[in-house]
Formats: C-alpha cells, sequence, structure tokens
C-alpha cells in the first residue's frame, strides 16, 4: 500500500505537498493514484497489510523483536537431504524465514505453516554473534548462509564492514581466523607486521597457521613480517586449521608501491551542532606521500542525513572547501533519531582512498536517544540506576520523555562540541519542588560547565522550559553528560523529574546566523471554523554579508503561507511570509511557521461555524434553580436553559473566553416554544474578572416566539475575556433565563468598501487551448471595517487563482490573478466577481480577450517530459501550465537537461520559458536542441545566457524559420540564482506538421 497505507493497512493523511494542509486518510481498501506524474492504474488493488509489524517502540503483538524499525528481508532455507556439504544448515531450518534487523544488529527466523502463509512463531538467530548491521543475507549452493555485514560506519567509511559464510557444524566448529597487518600500504621495500590475534577454536583445539603473501611468499608463523619489493595490489591470506581438518579464512590487502593518503575534515568539528536549514562550511586536508601537491578536485564531501544507525546520501560536493545547504527539514517524526554526517574522500593516483567522517548532532536532541544512561559516583538515588523511556504526554510533542529519574541518574549524547553553543534549554516536567541538571563534559564526573534549575511544573507531563547559560562552553569534541540532582538542600531518593528534549541555543557550526524573521509569533484571535482570516505578515531578512539561500518556506497547523521571496536572499535584502489562519477545529490552534531554520510560533482560536465564541467555553452565575443549570446556555441546545433563583432579582450569568478577544454583538436565546416576554437586562464586559463596562446598556428586551425567541443585541467593539448578562426583570417569570448566550467576534465600527484596480482588464489574441500569463487584480478595502468575502468568481474561458480568504480588514488589499483560456475562437467576454458583505456587496472587473485559431500555439502543454529532478521539483511542473509549481535539477551537476515530447513532428516558431512571478532576477546560461526521433539531437539555438527579470520573470527565444522537431531538450550549463537549472513554464509554440 506504500505509500498510501503501511504496516498492518495503517492509512497516511493525504498531504498537500509542499507546506499542507493534511487531508483525510487514505482508503487502504480501494486507493486512488491520482498523482499528475501518474502514467500507470488510477484505480489500485486493495492494499495488502503486512504479517509483522513494529515501529521503534515495537508492537505488544510482536514482542520478540521489540522496537528496531529497519527490517531486512533473507531468504527462506530450503534443505536438500542430497547435497553433501559439512556447511549445510540442518533440516530443522527447512522452510523458515530469515530476516536482519539493522537497527538492532540481530537476526530473526520466521516459523510459519506448511503452506507459508500463516505466522506460528519469531525466534532469535544467532544469538551468540556479534553481527554488525546486517545488510544482506542468502543461502548458497553449499547451504551455507552468506552474510552482508555494512559495519559501524556512514557511507564508505566502514572498516568492519565485510562479507561472512556461516556454517553449521554437526560436531565440533571450524576455528576461526582474524587477521590483520600494519601498515597495509606504502613504497616499496614495504614491511608489513601481520597478526593473527583473535584467531581460535571454539572447541579450545589447538590450531596451525598458514599465511601466503600473495607475491609468493608464505609463512606457518602465527605473527609473521613480510618484505614486499615489488609495487602491486597483494592480499595476504591466513588459514588456521584445526587437528580434525577444519579451517578458517581471513584476508588482509596490501597496496606495495604506494600509500593511503590521509585526509581530515578541520571543520565542522565532530560533535558540532546544527539547526536544520543552516548552510555550514567545511575545510578538507589531504596528506599524500606519493603527490606532495593536492589536487582539489579530487576530493569530495558527501553530505548525508543520519538517521539511527544509518545515513541517507543527500548531496555530493567537490573541493577542499566549501558550503554545504542542509535541508530544511529532517524529513523524519520525533522518533527518529537524526543527525547529519560529512564524508569526505580522496582518491589518489593509485586508486587508494582516504576518508574522513565527522558527525553533528541537531539543536534540537530528542532526550530519549541517549548513548549512555547511569548513576554517577555518591549519589543517593534509591531505585534503578540511570534513566528510562516512556510515551511523553507532552502536549507540544515529542515521542518519547526519559522518566524515573533520581538523585544521580545520567543520560549522555556522544559525540558532541558545544562550540559557538551559547546555552542549553531543557524541556523538563517535575510534580514537585523540581531539581537540578549538571552539564559536564567527558564522563559523569567531568569538568562542570552549567547547572540548570528545574521547578515544579505540577505533574509528571506538564511541561516547562528551563535555560543555562553557557558561560566557558566546552570546544572539545567528547561525551556530553546531564546528571540530575535533588534540589538544593534535598535528600530524597525518589524520581525528581521527567526530560522530554534539550536544546543547544547558539550559532553552532552554521557559517552564518542565516536569516531573521520578525515578529517571532504571531496571534491570529478567533477565527471561524471553515473561514480564513486576514494576512498577518512576517518579514525575512538576510543580516549577513553574503547571499543566503531560502531553502524551505513551510507552515504546520491549520495556517497557510504565501510569501515573496526569491531562491536566494541577498545580503542585506528582505522579503515578506503572509500568513492565515484557516481553522477546521474549535479551540485554540497553534502552528509554526519555518523559514530555513528560524521559526515563528502561530496562535489562534477556532470558533464553531457559527462564529459564537462561547460554545464550550467556562460558565458561571450568580444563582441556579435546581437542574436548570448555568452550562445549559452554551451547550448549542435551545431546549434546555438557565434559570436564577426565583424572586431573587438582580441576576447575572457569564462567560470565560478564555483570552482577551474583540466582541461585536451577543444573540440571546430562549426555548422556541415559549410565549413572549421581555426581560430588562445589559451587557457587560471584563478582562479581568472584576472591573466591568458597559457593553450594551439596560434596557427591556423582548423575546419573540414569532421570531423563534432570539434576540441580537449589536454593541460597539470591545475587547473582553469575560461577558456577563444582567437581568434585573422578566415579565413572563420571576427569575433570568436563558437558553443559549451566543457571543460574536467584533468588527470594528463602519461599514466596509471594496474597490478593484484596474476595473477592466482586456487580454488580446490568445491562440485557442491556450492560457495567458496571470494578470493581477488588486482588490482594496477601503472602508473601516472588516470586509467578509464570500467568493471570488471568474466567468466562463476565464480563471483566477487569489489570496484574499474570507476576511479582509480595513485598509488591507489582496490580489486576484486573473487568465484568459479560450476554448473557441472570436471575442470572449466576463466578468471577475467578488461577492461580500461590504456596501457594494457584488464588486466586478469586466474581463475580455480573442480566442484564435491562426498562428502558433503551446505544443508543450500537458506533454511527457523527462530530466532529472530534486524532491517534489519534477519535471512535470514545468509543463502544466502553472506558472508557480516548478522543475528544478540536482544541483551543482551542470550540465542539465529537460525534454519535452510534442507527440508528433511540429514546426516551431519560438521557445517560450518562464520562472514563477515572485522569483527575485537570475541569469541562466542554455542550448536549445531539437530532434525528430528522439535519439539525434542537432542543435536549433546555440547556447546562451538569458535574464530572468520578475517583472514577468519570462523569457521567449526565437528559433529558426522552417525549424522542426518532434522532441525540444533545453540543456542548462549555468544559472546566477541557484546552482541548478529551474523551470516553472517550458512552453513551445509552434503548429504540428
Amino acid at each position: 500500500g506504500w505509500p498510501y497505507c503501511h504496516g498492518n493497512n495503517y492509512a497516511f493523511n493525504d498531504y498537500t505537498f509542499p507546506s499542507g494542509p493534511s487531508g483525510p486518510k487514505f482508503n487502504c481498501a480501494a486507493i486512488v493514484n491520482n498523482s499528475p506524474n501518474n502514467t500507470g492504474l488510477a484505480n489500485l488493488p486493495a492494499a495488502k497489510p503486512s504479517t509483522v509489524d513494529y515501529d521503534y517502540g515495537g508492537n505488544p503483538l510482536f514482542p520478540e523483536i521489540g522496537g528496531g524499525g529497519a527490517p531486512m528481508g533473507g531468504p527462506v532455507y530450503r534443505y536438500n537431504a542430497s547435497l553433501a556439504s559439512d556447511r549445510k544448515w540442518p533440516a530443522y531450518w527447512d522452510g523458515k524465514a530469515l530476516f536482519g534487523e539493522w537497527n538492532q544488529n540481530k537476526m530473526y527466523a520466521f516459523q510459519v505453516t506448511p503452506d507459508g502463509r500463516s505466522l506460528v512463531d519469531i525466534n532469535q538467530l544467532l544469538t551468540g554473534m556479534n553481527v554488525i548491521r546486517p545488510m544482506d543475507l542468502e543461502f548458497g549452493p553449499d547451504g551455507a548462509m552468506y552474510l552482508i555485514e555494512w559495519g559501524t560506519g556512514f557511507g564508505g567509511n566502514n572498516a568492519d564492514s565485510g562479507v561472512y559464510r556461516i556454517d553449521y557444524a554437526a560436531g565440533d566448529a571450524a576455528p576461526i581466523a582474524i587477521a590483520s597487518g600494519s601498515p597495509t600500504s606504502g613504497p616499496t621495500p614495504l614491511t608489513v607486521n601481520f597478526s593473527s590475534a583473535g584467531s581460535n577454536d571454539p572447541g579450545g583445539q589447538p590450531i596451525t597457521y598458514a599465511w601466503t603473501f600473495g607475491d609468493g611468499g608464505t609463512s606457518t608463523a602465527a605473527n609473521p613480517s613480510h618484505t614486499y619489493t615489488t609495487a602491486g595490489n597483494y592480499t595476504a591470506q591466513l588459514t588456521v586449521r584445526d587437528p580434525g581438518g577444519r579451517t578458517g579464512v581471513a584476508n588482509v590487502p596490501i597496496t606495495a608501491g604506494n600509500t593511503a593518503p590521509t585526509v581530515n575534515i578541520t571543520f565542522p568539528f565532530d560533535g558540532g551542532v546544527f539547526g536544520w536549514g543552516d548552510q555550514v562550511r567545511y575545510t578538507v586536508t589531504v596528506s599524500d606521500p606519493e603527490t606532495p601537491t593536492i589536487d582539489c578536485s579530487r576530493v569530495t564531501l558527501q553530505y548525508f542525513l543520519g538517521h539511527d544507525e544509518h545515513g541517507h546520501p543527500i548531496q555530493s560536493y567537490t573541493g577542499c572547501s566549501g558550503i554545504v545547504q542542509i535541508p530544511a527539514s529532517s524529513g523524519h517524526g520525533d522518533e527518529a533519531n537524526v543527525f547529519s554526517v560529512f564524508e569526505a574522500t580522496y582518491t589518489d593516483a593509485g586508486g587508494l582512498i582516504g576518508r574522513s567522517t565527522k558527525q553533528l548532532q541537531p539543536k534540537r536532541k530528542q532526550a530519549e536517544h541517549f548513548t549512555s544512561t547511569g548513576r554517577a559516583p555518591g549519589a543517593i538515588g534509591g531505585g534503578d540506576p540511570g534513566v528510562q523511556r516512556e510515551t511523553t504526554g507532552d502536549t507540544a510533542g515529542g515521542f518519547q520523555n526519559i522518566g524515573f529519574i533520581e538523585d544521580g541518574d545520567f543520560w549522555s549524547y556522544t559525540p558532541v562540541n558545544l562550540s559557538n553553543i551559547d546555552s542549553i534549554r531543557f524541556r523538563a516536567a517535575s510534580p514537585g519542588t523540581g531539581g537540578r541538571i549538571e552539564v559536564r563534559t567527558g564522563s559523569a564526573s567531568g569538568t562542570l560547565l552549567a547547572t540548570a534549575t528545574v521547578s515544579g511544573t505540577g505533574g509528571w507531563q506538564t511541561y516547562g522550559d528551563f535555560t543555562v547559560a553557557l558561560p566557558t562552553p566546552s570546544t572539545a569534541t567528547g561525551p556530553l553528560f546531564f546528571i540530575v540532582k535533588n534540589p538544593t538542600g534535598g535528600t530524597g531518593g525518589g524520581g525528581i523529574l521527567n526530560v522530554n528534549w534539550v536544546d543547544f541555543i547558539g550559532r553552532g557550526m552554521a557559517d552564518t546566523t542565516g536569516l531573521t524573521v520578525s515578529p517571532t509569533s504571531l496571534n491570529f484571535g478567533s477565527v471561524t471554523v471553515g473561514s480564513t482570516s486576514a494576512v498577518q505578515a512576517v518579514t525575512v531578512s538576510n543580516p549577513g554579508t553574503g547571499p543566503v539561500p531560502v531553502s524551505s518556506i513551510a507552515v504546520s497547523g491549520q495556517y497557510s503561507q504565501s510569501n515573496s521571496c526569491p531562491v536566494q536572499l541577498s545580503a542585506g535584502a528582505s522579503c515578506t511570509v503572509n500568513v492565515r489562519f484557516a481553522p477546521t477545529s474549535a479551540g485554540a490552534q497553534s502552528g509554526t511557521l519555518t523559514v530555513n531554520s528560524s521559526t515563528v510560533s502561530l496562535s489562534g482560536t477556532g470558533t464553531s461555524a457559527t462564529g459564537n465564541l462561547a460554545l464550550g467555553k467556562p460558565v458561571s452565575a450568580s444563582s441556579a434553580n435546581g437542574g436548570f443549570v448555568a452550562s445549559n446556555v452554551n451547550d448549542d441546545n435551545a431546549g434546555s436553559y438557565w434559570e436564577s433563583t426565583n424572586s431573587a432579582f438582580p441576576q447575572w450569568i457569564q462567560v470565560d473566553l478564555g483570552s482577551a478577544q474583540s466582541v461585536g454583538s451577543v444573540t440571546l436565546k430562549l426555548p422556541p416554544s415559549w410565549g413572549a416576554r421581555t426581560q430588562t437586562l445589559s451587557v457587560l464586559g471584563s478582562v479581568d474578572g472584576s472591573t466591568w463596562n458597559t457593553l450594551s446598556p439596560a434596557s427591556g428586551r423582548t423575546f419573540d416566539p414569532a421570531n423563534a425567541n432570539v434576540l441580537p443585541i449589536p454593541f460597539a467593539s470591545m475587547t473582553v475575556r469575560y461577558v456577563r448578562i444582567n437581568v434585573t426583570a422578566n415579565t413572563g417569570w420571576p427569575a433570568a433565563q436563558l437558553s443559549e448566550l451566543q457571543i460574536f467576534a467584533g468588527t470594528g465600527s463602519g461599514s466596509a468598501t471594496l474597490a478593484a484596480s484596474p476595473t477592466s482588464l482586456n487580454f488580446g489574441s490568445l491562440a485557442v487551448g491556450a492560457t495567458s500569463s496571470p494578470v493581477p487584480v488588486t482588490i482594496t478595502n477601503t472602508g473601516a471595517a472588516a470586509a467578509s468575502i464570500s467568493s471570488v468568481l471568474a466567468s466562463s474561458q476565464f480563471g483566477q487563482s487569489n489570496g484574499c480568504g474570507s476576511s479582509l480588514a480595513a485598509g488591507a488589499s489582496c490580489t486576484v490573478n486573473v487568465t484568459f483560456s479560450p476554448t473557441s475562437a472570436g471575442a470572449k467576454t466576463g466578468t471577475l466577481t467578488v461577492n461580500s458583505n461590504a456596501t457594494n456587496a457584488t464588486l466586478t472587473v469586466s474581463l475580455s480577450g480573442t480566442g484564435t485559431t491562426t498562428g502558433p500555439t503551446n505544443l508543450a502543454l500537458n506533454r511527457p517530459v523527462t530530466a532529472g529532478h530534486v524532491q517534489n521539483y519534477v519535471p512535470g511542473n514545468a509543463v502544466d501550465g502553472n506558472a508557480d509549481s516548478y522543475w528544478e535539477s540536482p544541483n551543482n551537476a551542470f550540465p542539465q537537461s529537460i525534454t519535452v515530447d510534442l507527440g508528433a513532428s511540429a514546426t516551431i516558431s519560438s521557445i517560450v520559458l518562464k520562472l514563477p512571478p515572485n522569483w527575485g532576477s537570475r541569469n541562466q546560461t542554455l542550448h536549445v536542441l531539437g530532434s525528430t526521433n528522439g535519439s539525434i539531437y542537432n542543435s536549433v539555438v546555440g547556447s546562451a545566457t538569458y535574464t530572468f527579470n520578475p517583472t514577468a520573470n519570462t523569457v521567449t527565444i526565437a528559433v529558426p524559420a522552417g525549424t522542426i522537431a518532434r522532441h525540444v531538450r533545453l540543456t542548462f550549463t549555468a544559472n546566477t540564482g541557484w546552482p541548478a537549472g529551474q523551470l516553472s513554464d517550458f512552453q513551445v509554440m509552434g503548429t504540428l506538421s
């Protein structure tokens, strides 16, 4: 079912890339592939659930495995009774399926029913062996298992990787050979000291040694020396033999006449700290005895996204120095242990490779991903030493927290280097009086860097943030320890606190401070569910001295964004991100705007579809008569009601909105079947619940069953937290009575008026089937109150997209982008219509244009297209007619090409290229080629540099008259705005032959 469902048919949400929102969950029984890149089936067969599924926390249905998350599938063993082999596995294993768990360094066997369709049991396999990240396994024709171990490094830096044969020994086990040599490379004559240390016989029998050195030399010594006099590559082999003739073999590769180069990443530091979206400068030094002058073009720096015990290769760079762009997001949840890995390699002229690897830690380290735990000497904790993992209840996020922490218990991370880290912030909880967290380097009793004080939060899962400055952060690489202590003077031996995560605050390894955002928080107040707030702007600035890529702009939660930011922001420049709140559910809603590694906290409150701020909020009253309690007035049920004590005026009832909000009216209700009555009442407001202001003065208010006993009371907007109804008389009953107290947001005084600029658009002539570039129309609210926009519509053959939302504040503007798409020839007219509650409820802009059938059309629209690409920036984005979606080639890998198949040969008149209209200026160098058969390409327009200017970001390339092609290719060799080829629209104008 991937990527729609996974595991036991757990459905993913239908997420709108790249920044949301999340839609409903997919239907695993009836999956529909509606991707624009789909070239196969749309309606897919039902997803098949897995038999066994587990994740980082494990699955209680399969306790034999526990948590892991990186299974490596293996074979089913088939026993061959007629096979003559002293290595084959016995019949007991026949029909069992094997697999390795990379993250655990363990292997398992599935016992299944004879038909192979049902699981019987799960057992750990080869428990006596030290397996290092099992990668692949299979059985050979000799019946032995062959296993690939990845080893402990990342990329190719795995000295302990290997391919192993695992035999079944029916009697005495075969001896184990372990061989090493030093040095393994160097100039001739090269003397190598060999060692058989670690070789042994499992049964304790004596073993003999036989070495062959690959150049004809041999030895029977356990630890011989051998000199290689002729340059070349050799394999020295050790064979150990027991008295019964069983053997074990190990190899040592030797290079004589060439010394392996020494590579070192001098920056960033091992264990340094980074933020997602940072740029990190790297510097590599190389020493090669055979080549005193190093060719830096032979140095490769590979950036990996580290994940648990492995790394995902993300981007490769060339040179002894440069800048690595860290991804804006890890792409993993809080349950994943993620980090960054830099691996530098240099290959010398003789083919030997030198490597250097550095691991960087993220600024937010989830507490549960500790390296070690235990208890410091002299502690008075009473329970088991060390911390334990548990599922967190922190409303701010996280997967697990560490808990059961007593005096002296510690956890550590390694490697860590605190260069350029100013402070550390702990996300912690304590039901009691809190405690202290010591920060030490090297060991649990190492140098004390700082001590954080954690105060009581009121519960084990009620978290707060506690920050401690680092006056002298450690610039050495090593383990970093956090030791929990009782409060000063405390002597208790029980639990002290929980920790959810640790934040490292400061620049860390970042090359610059990166982009800044202002403000750092936005509050949208109350917005009706299903509607959209007015825009609030965030300014993104580059305070540095060089350009900074805007690698990612994203929002979480029930928020959306649009922005004017280019892909790279020049030094001293700024751009704007406009954020809106569109609640899909009632209640407080939080989110985050992330620009590279800078964040803006977002908050707002969704109110019910009626806009009733009081719904579900706390209610109190001066009194209540029997079961007619105060909470009946905000249960959204007009049939239930509150009634005060009889004959005891005045009486009041009030709602606590939870925070100060602008209110502009209340609606009071009685049960619809009740007879008419007049209640004398006033509406009061307060920000603190003690000092009250009059929102609407006391007067007789008539509830009329002809109006369903509904009484709206408008008043001038005021910001309050508490709204009170004060009742002094009732003609229908000697008590105050209400079935509903609804409170609505204020919109300010005055009225709204909308204006459009321009008031008419003429698109001129356009070929039938083509779509014009969008033309903006600015809608401005010139009134004194916010306008509620109910719809924005364009007539047939015209289209629109807008950022106006459902509300436009007084004095604010929004943009509607209008397009013309004639479906037939001739003059076309229409209107752009904006419907609202403004004084001019219907605002129109006249639209006109002419459809033509003569002349060239865009033959590339929605045609098959191929190219290399990164992430979601697929080549199909260049021919979808949408100037805002775009294709981007792999970075730092020129030349790059994009090719469109027109479906048939055509006469080409011009090429029109576009970039998103809000991008900054850039120059791209490209070559236009054409082909009639898709294999032989001829030059159409030679390589040239074209300027994309943000006034339109459109380039038109004229082609020689009579040019005929079916396949049109653009080959990019340079881009001043980003190190990749980029296009949002690739139009081939012409006519089919």
